[in-house]
């Protein structure tokens, strides 16, 4: 799939079983991570599988129920730009969608955390990643996740980590490590099948799996599942 797109209340979601047929257990465990939202617990859940294979579908579901229990849903995709994408894009996406969704929340956010207009097109340093102090803008992001969380349950969903740039998964480390007991989930997806030998993103899913708050979900294809079952 292209990817979750922007919660709708006007849009049906198929909740019937069949849908979901072989996915219950994976289901649980990303509902798991809201419910531990909302008992003040944050929590990640990095999600892995080949293209194709659900996690799209897995997602969809994880945020209509998130909709539906009146949490802050903060969404952002990860692309692939070549070599040198512009830093924090999926950050920045999900900043840009709060800031369509709720104008007034992003303007509380930036008076309190002023270093998050830079992730902000036409707001800030958004060019140049030699002009956002690192430390300062992860801070930033930080306290505005926490502030959004004081108000309502957060989660943030970031996909296709496989197209992330180093920037923005030195952030979500930064993240993982620091999160407690704020009201917040976080969500990572990537492609498994995309995860060369090489591949930067495989230290770094190494680095994260070793974190407390850290639980990850690999997807497999729903033969080799029935497979296990059996």
């Amino acid at each position: 799939g292209d990817g979750v797109g922007a919660p709708d209340n006007d849009v049906h979601v198929p909740r019937t079983v069949a849908e979901l047929v072989g996915r219950s257990s994976e289901l649980a465990e990303l509902l798991g991570v809201l419910d531990s939202a909302a008992d003040a617990k944050a929590a990640v859940t990095v999600l892995g599988g080949d293209a194709g294979v659900g996690k799209t579908r897995l997602l969809t579901e994880t945020v209509a129920a998130a909709t539906a229990r009146d949490m802050t849903v903060l969404l952002g995709h990860c692309v692939d730009l070549g070599d040198t994408p512009p830093p924090y894009l999926a950050i920045s996406e999900a900043f840009v969608r709060l800031s369509a969704a709720d104008p007034q929340q992003i303007e509380d956010l930036l008076r309190d955390h002023p270093q998050v207009a830079g992730l902000l097109p036409g707001r800030g340093a958004r060019g140049a990643e030699d002009r956002l102090d690192r430390g300062e803008l992860f801070e930033a992001v930080l306290g505005a996740l926490n502030d959004l969380a004081n108000q309502r349950p957060v989660l943030l969903v970031i996909e296709d980590a496989h197209w992330a740039d180093q920037a923005t998964r030195d952030l979500l480390g930064f993240l993982f490590t620091r999160i407690g007991d704020e009201r917040l989930a976080i969500i990572v997806s990537y492609r498994s099948d995309d995860l060369h030998r090489r591949h930067p993103l495989r230290p770094t899913l190494a680095q994260w799996a070793r974190l407390p708050a850290v639980t990850r979900v690999q997807l497999v294809g729903h033969a080799r599942l029935f497979e296990r079952a059996e």
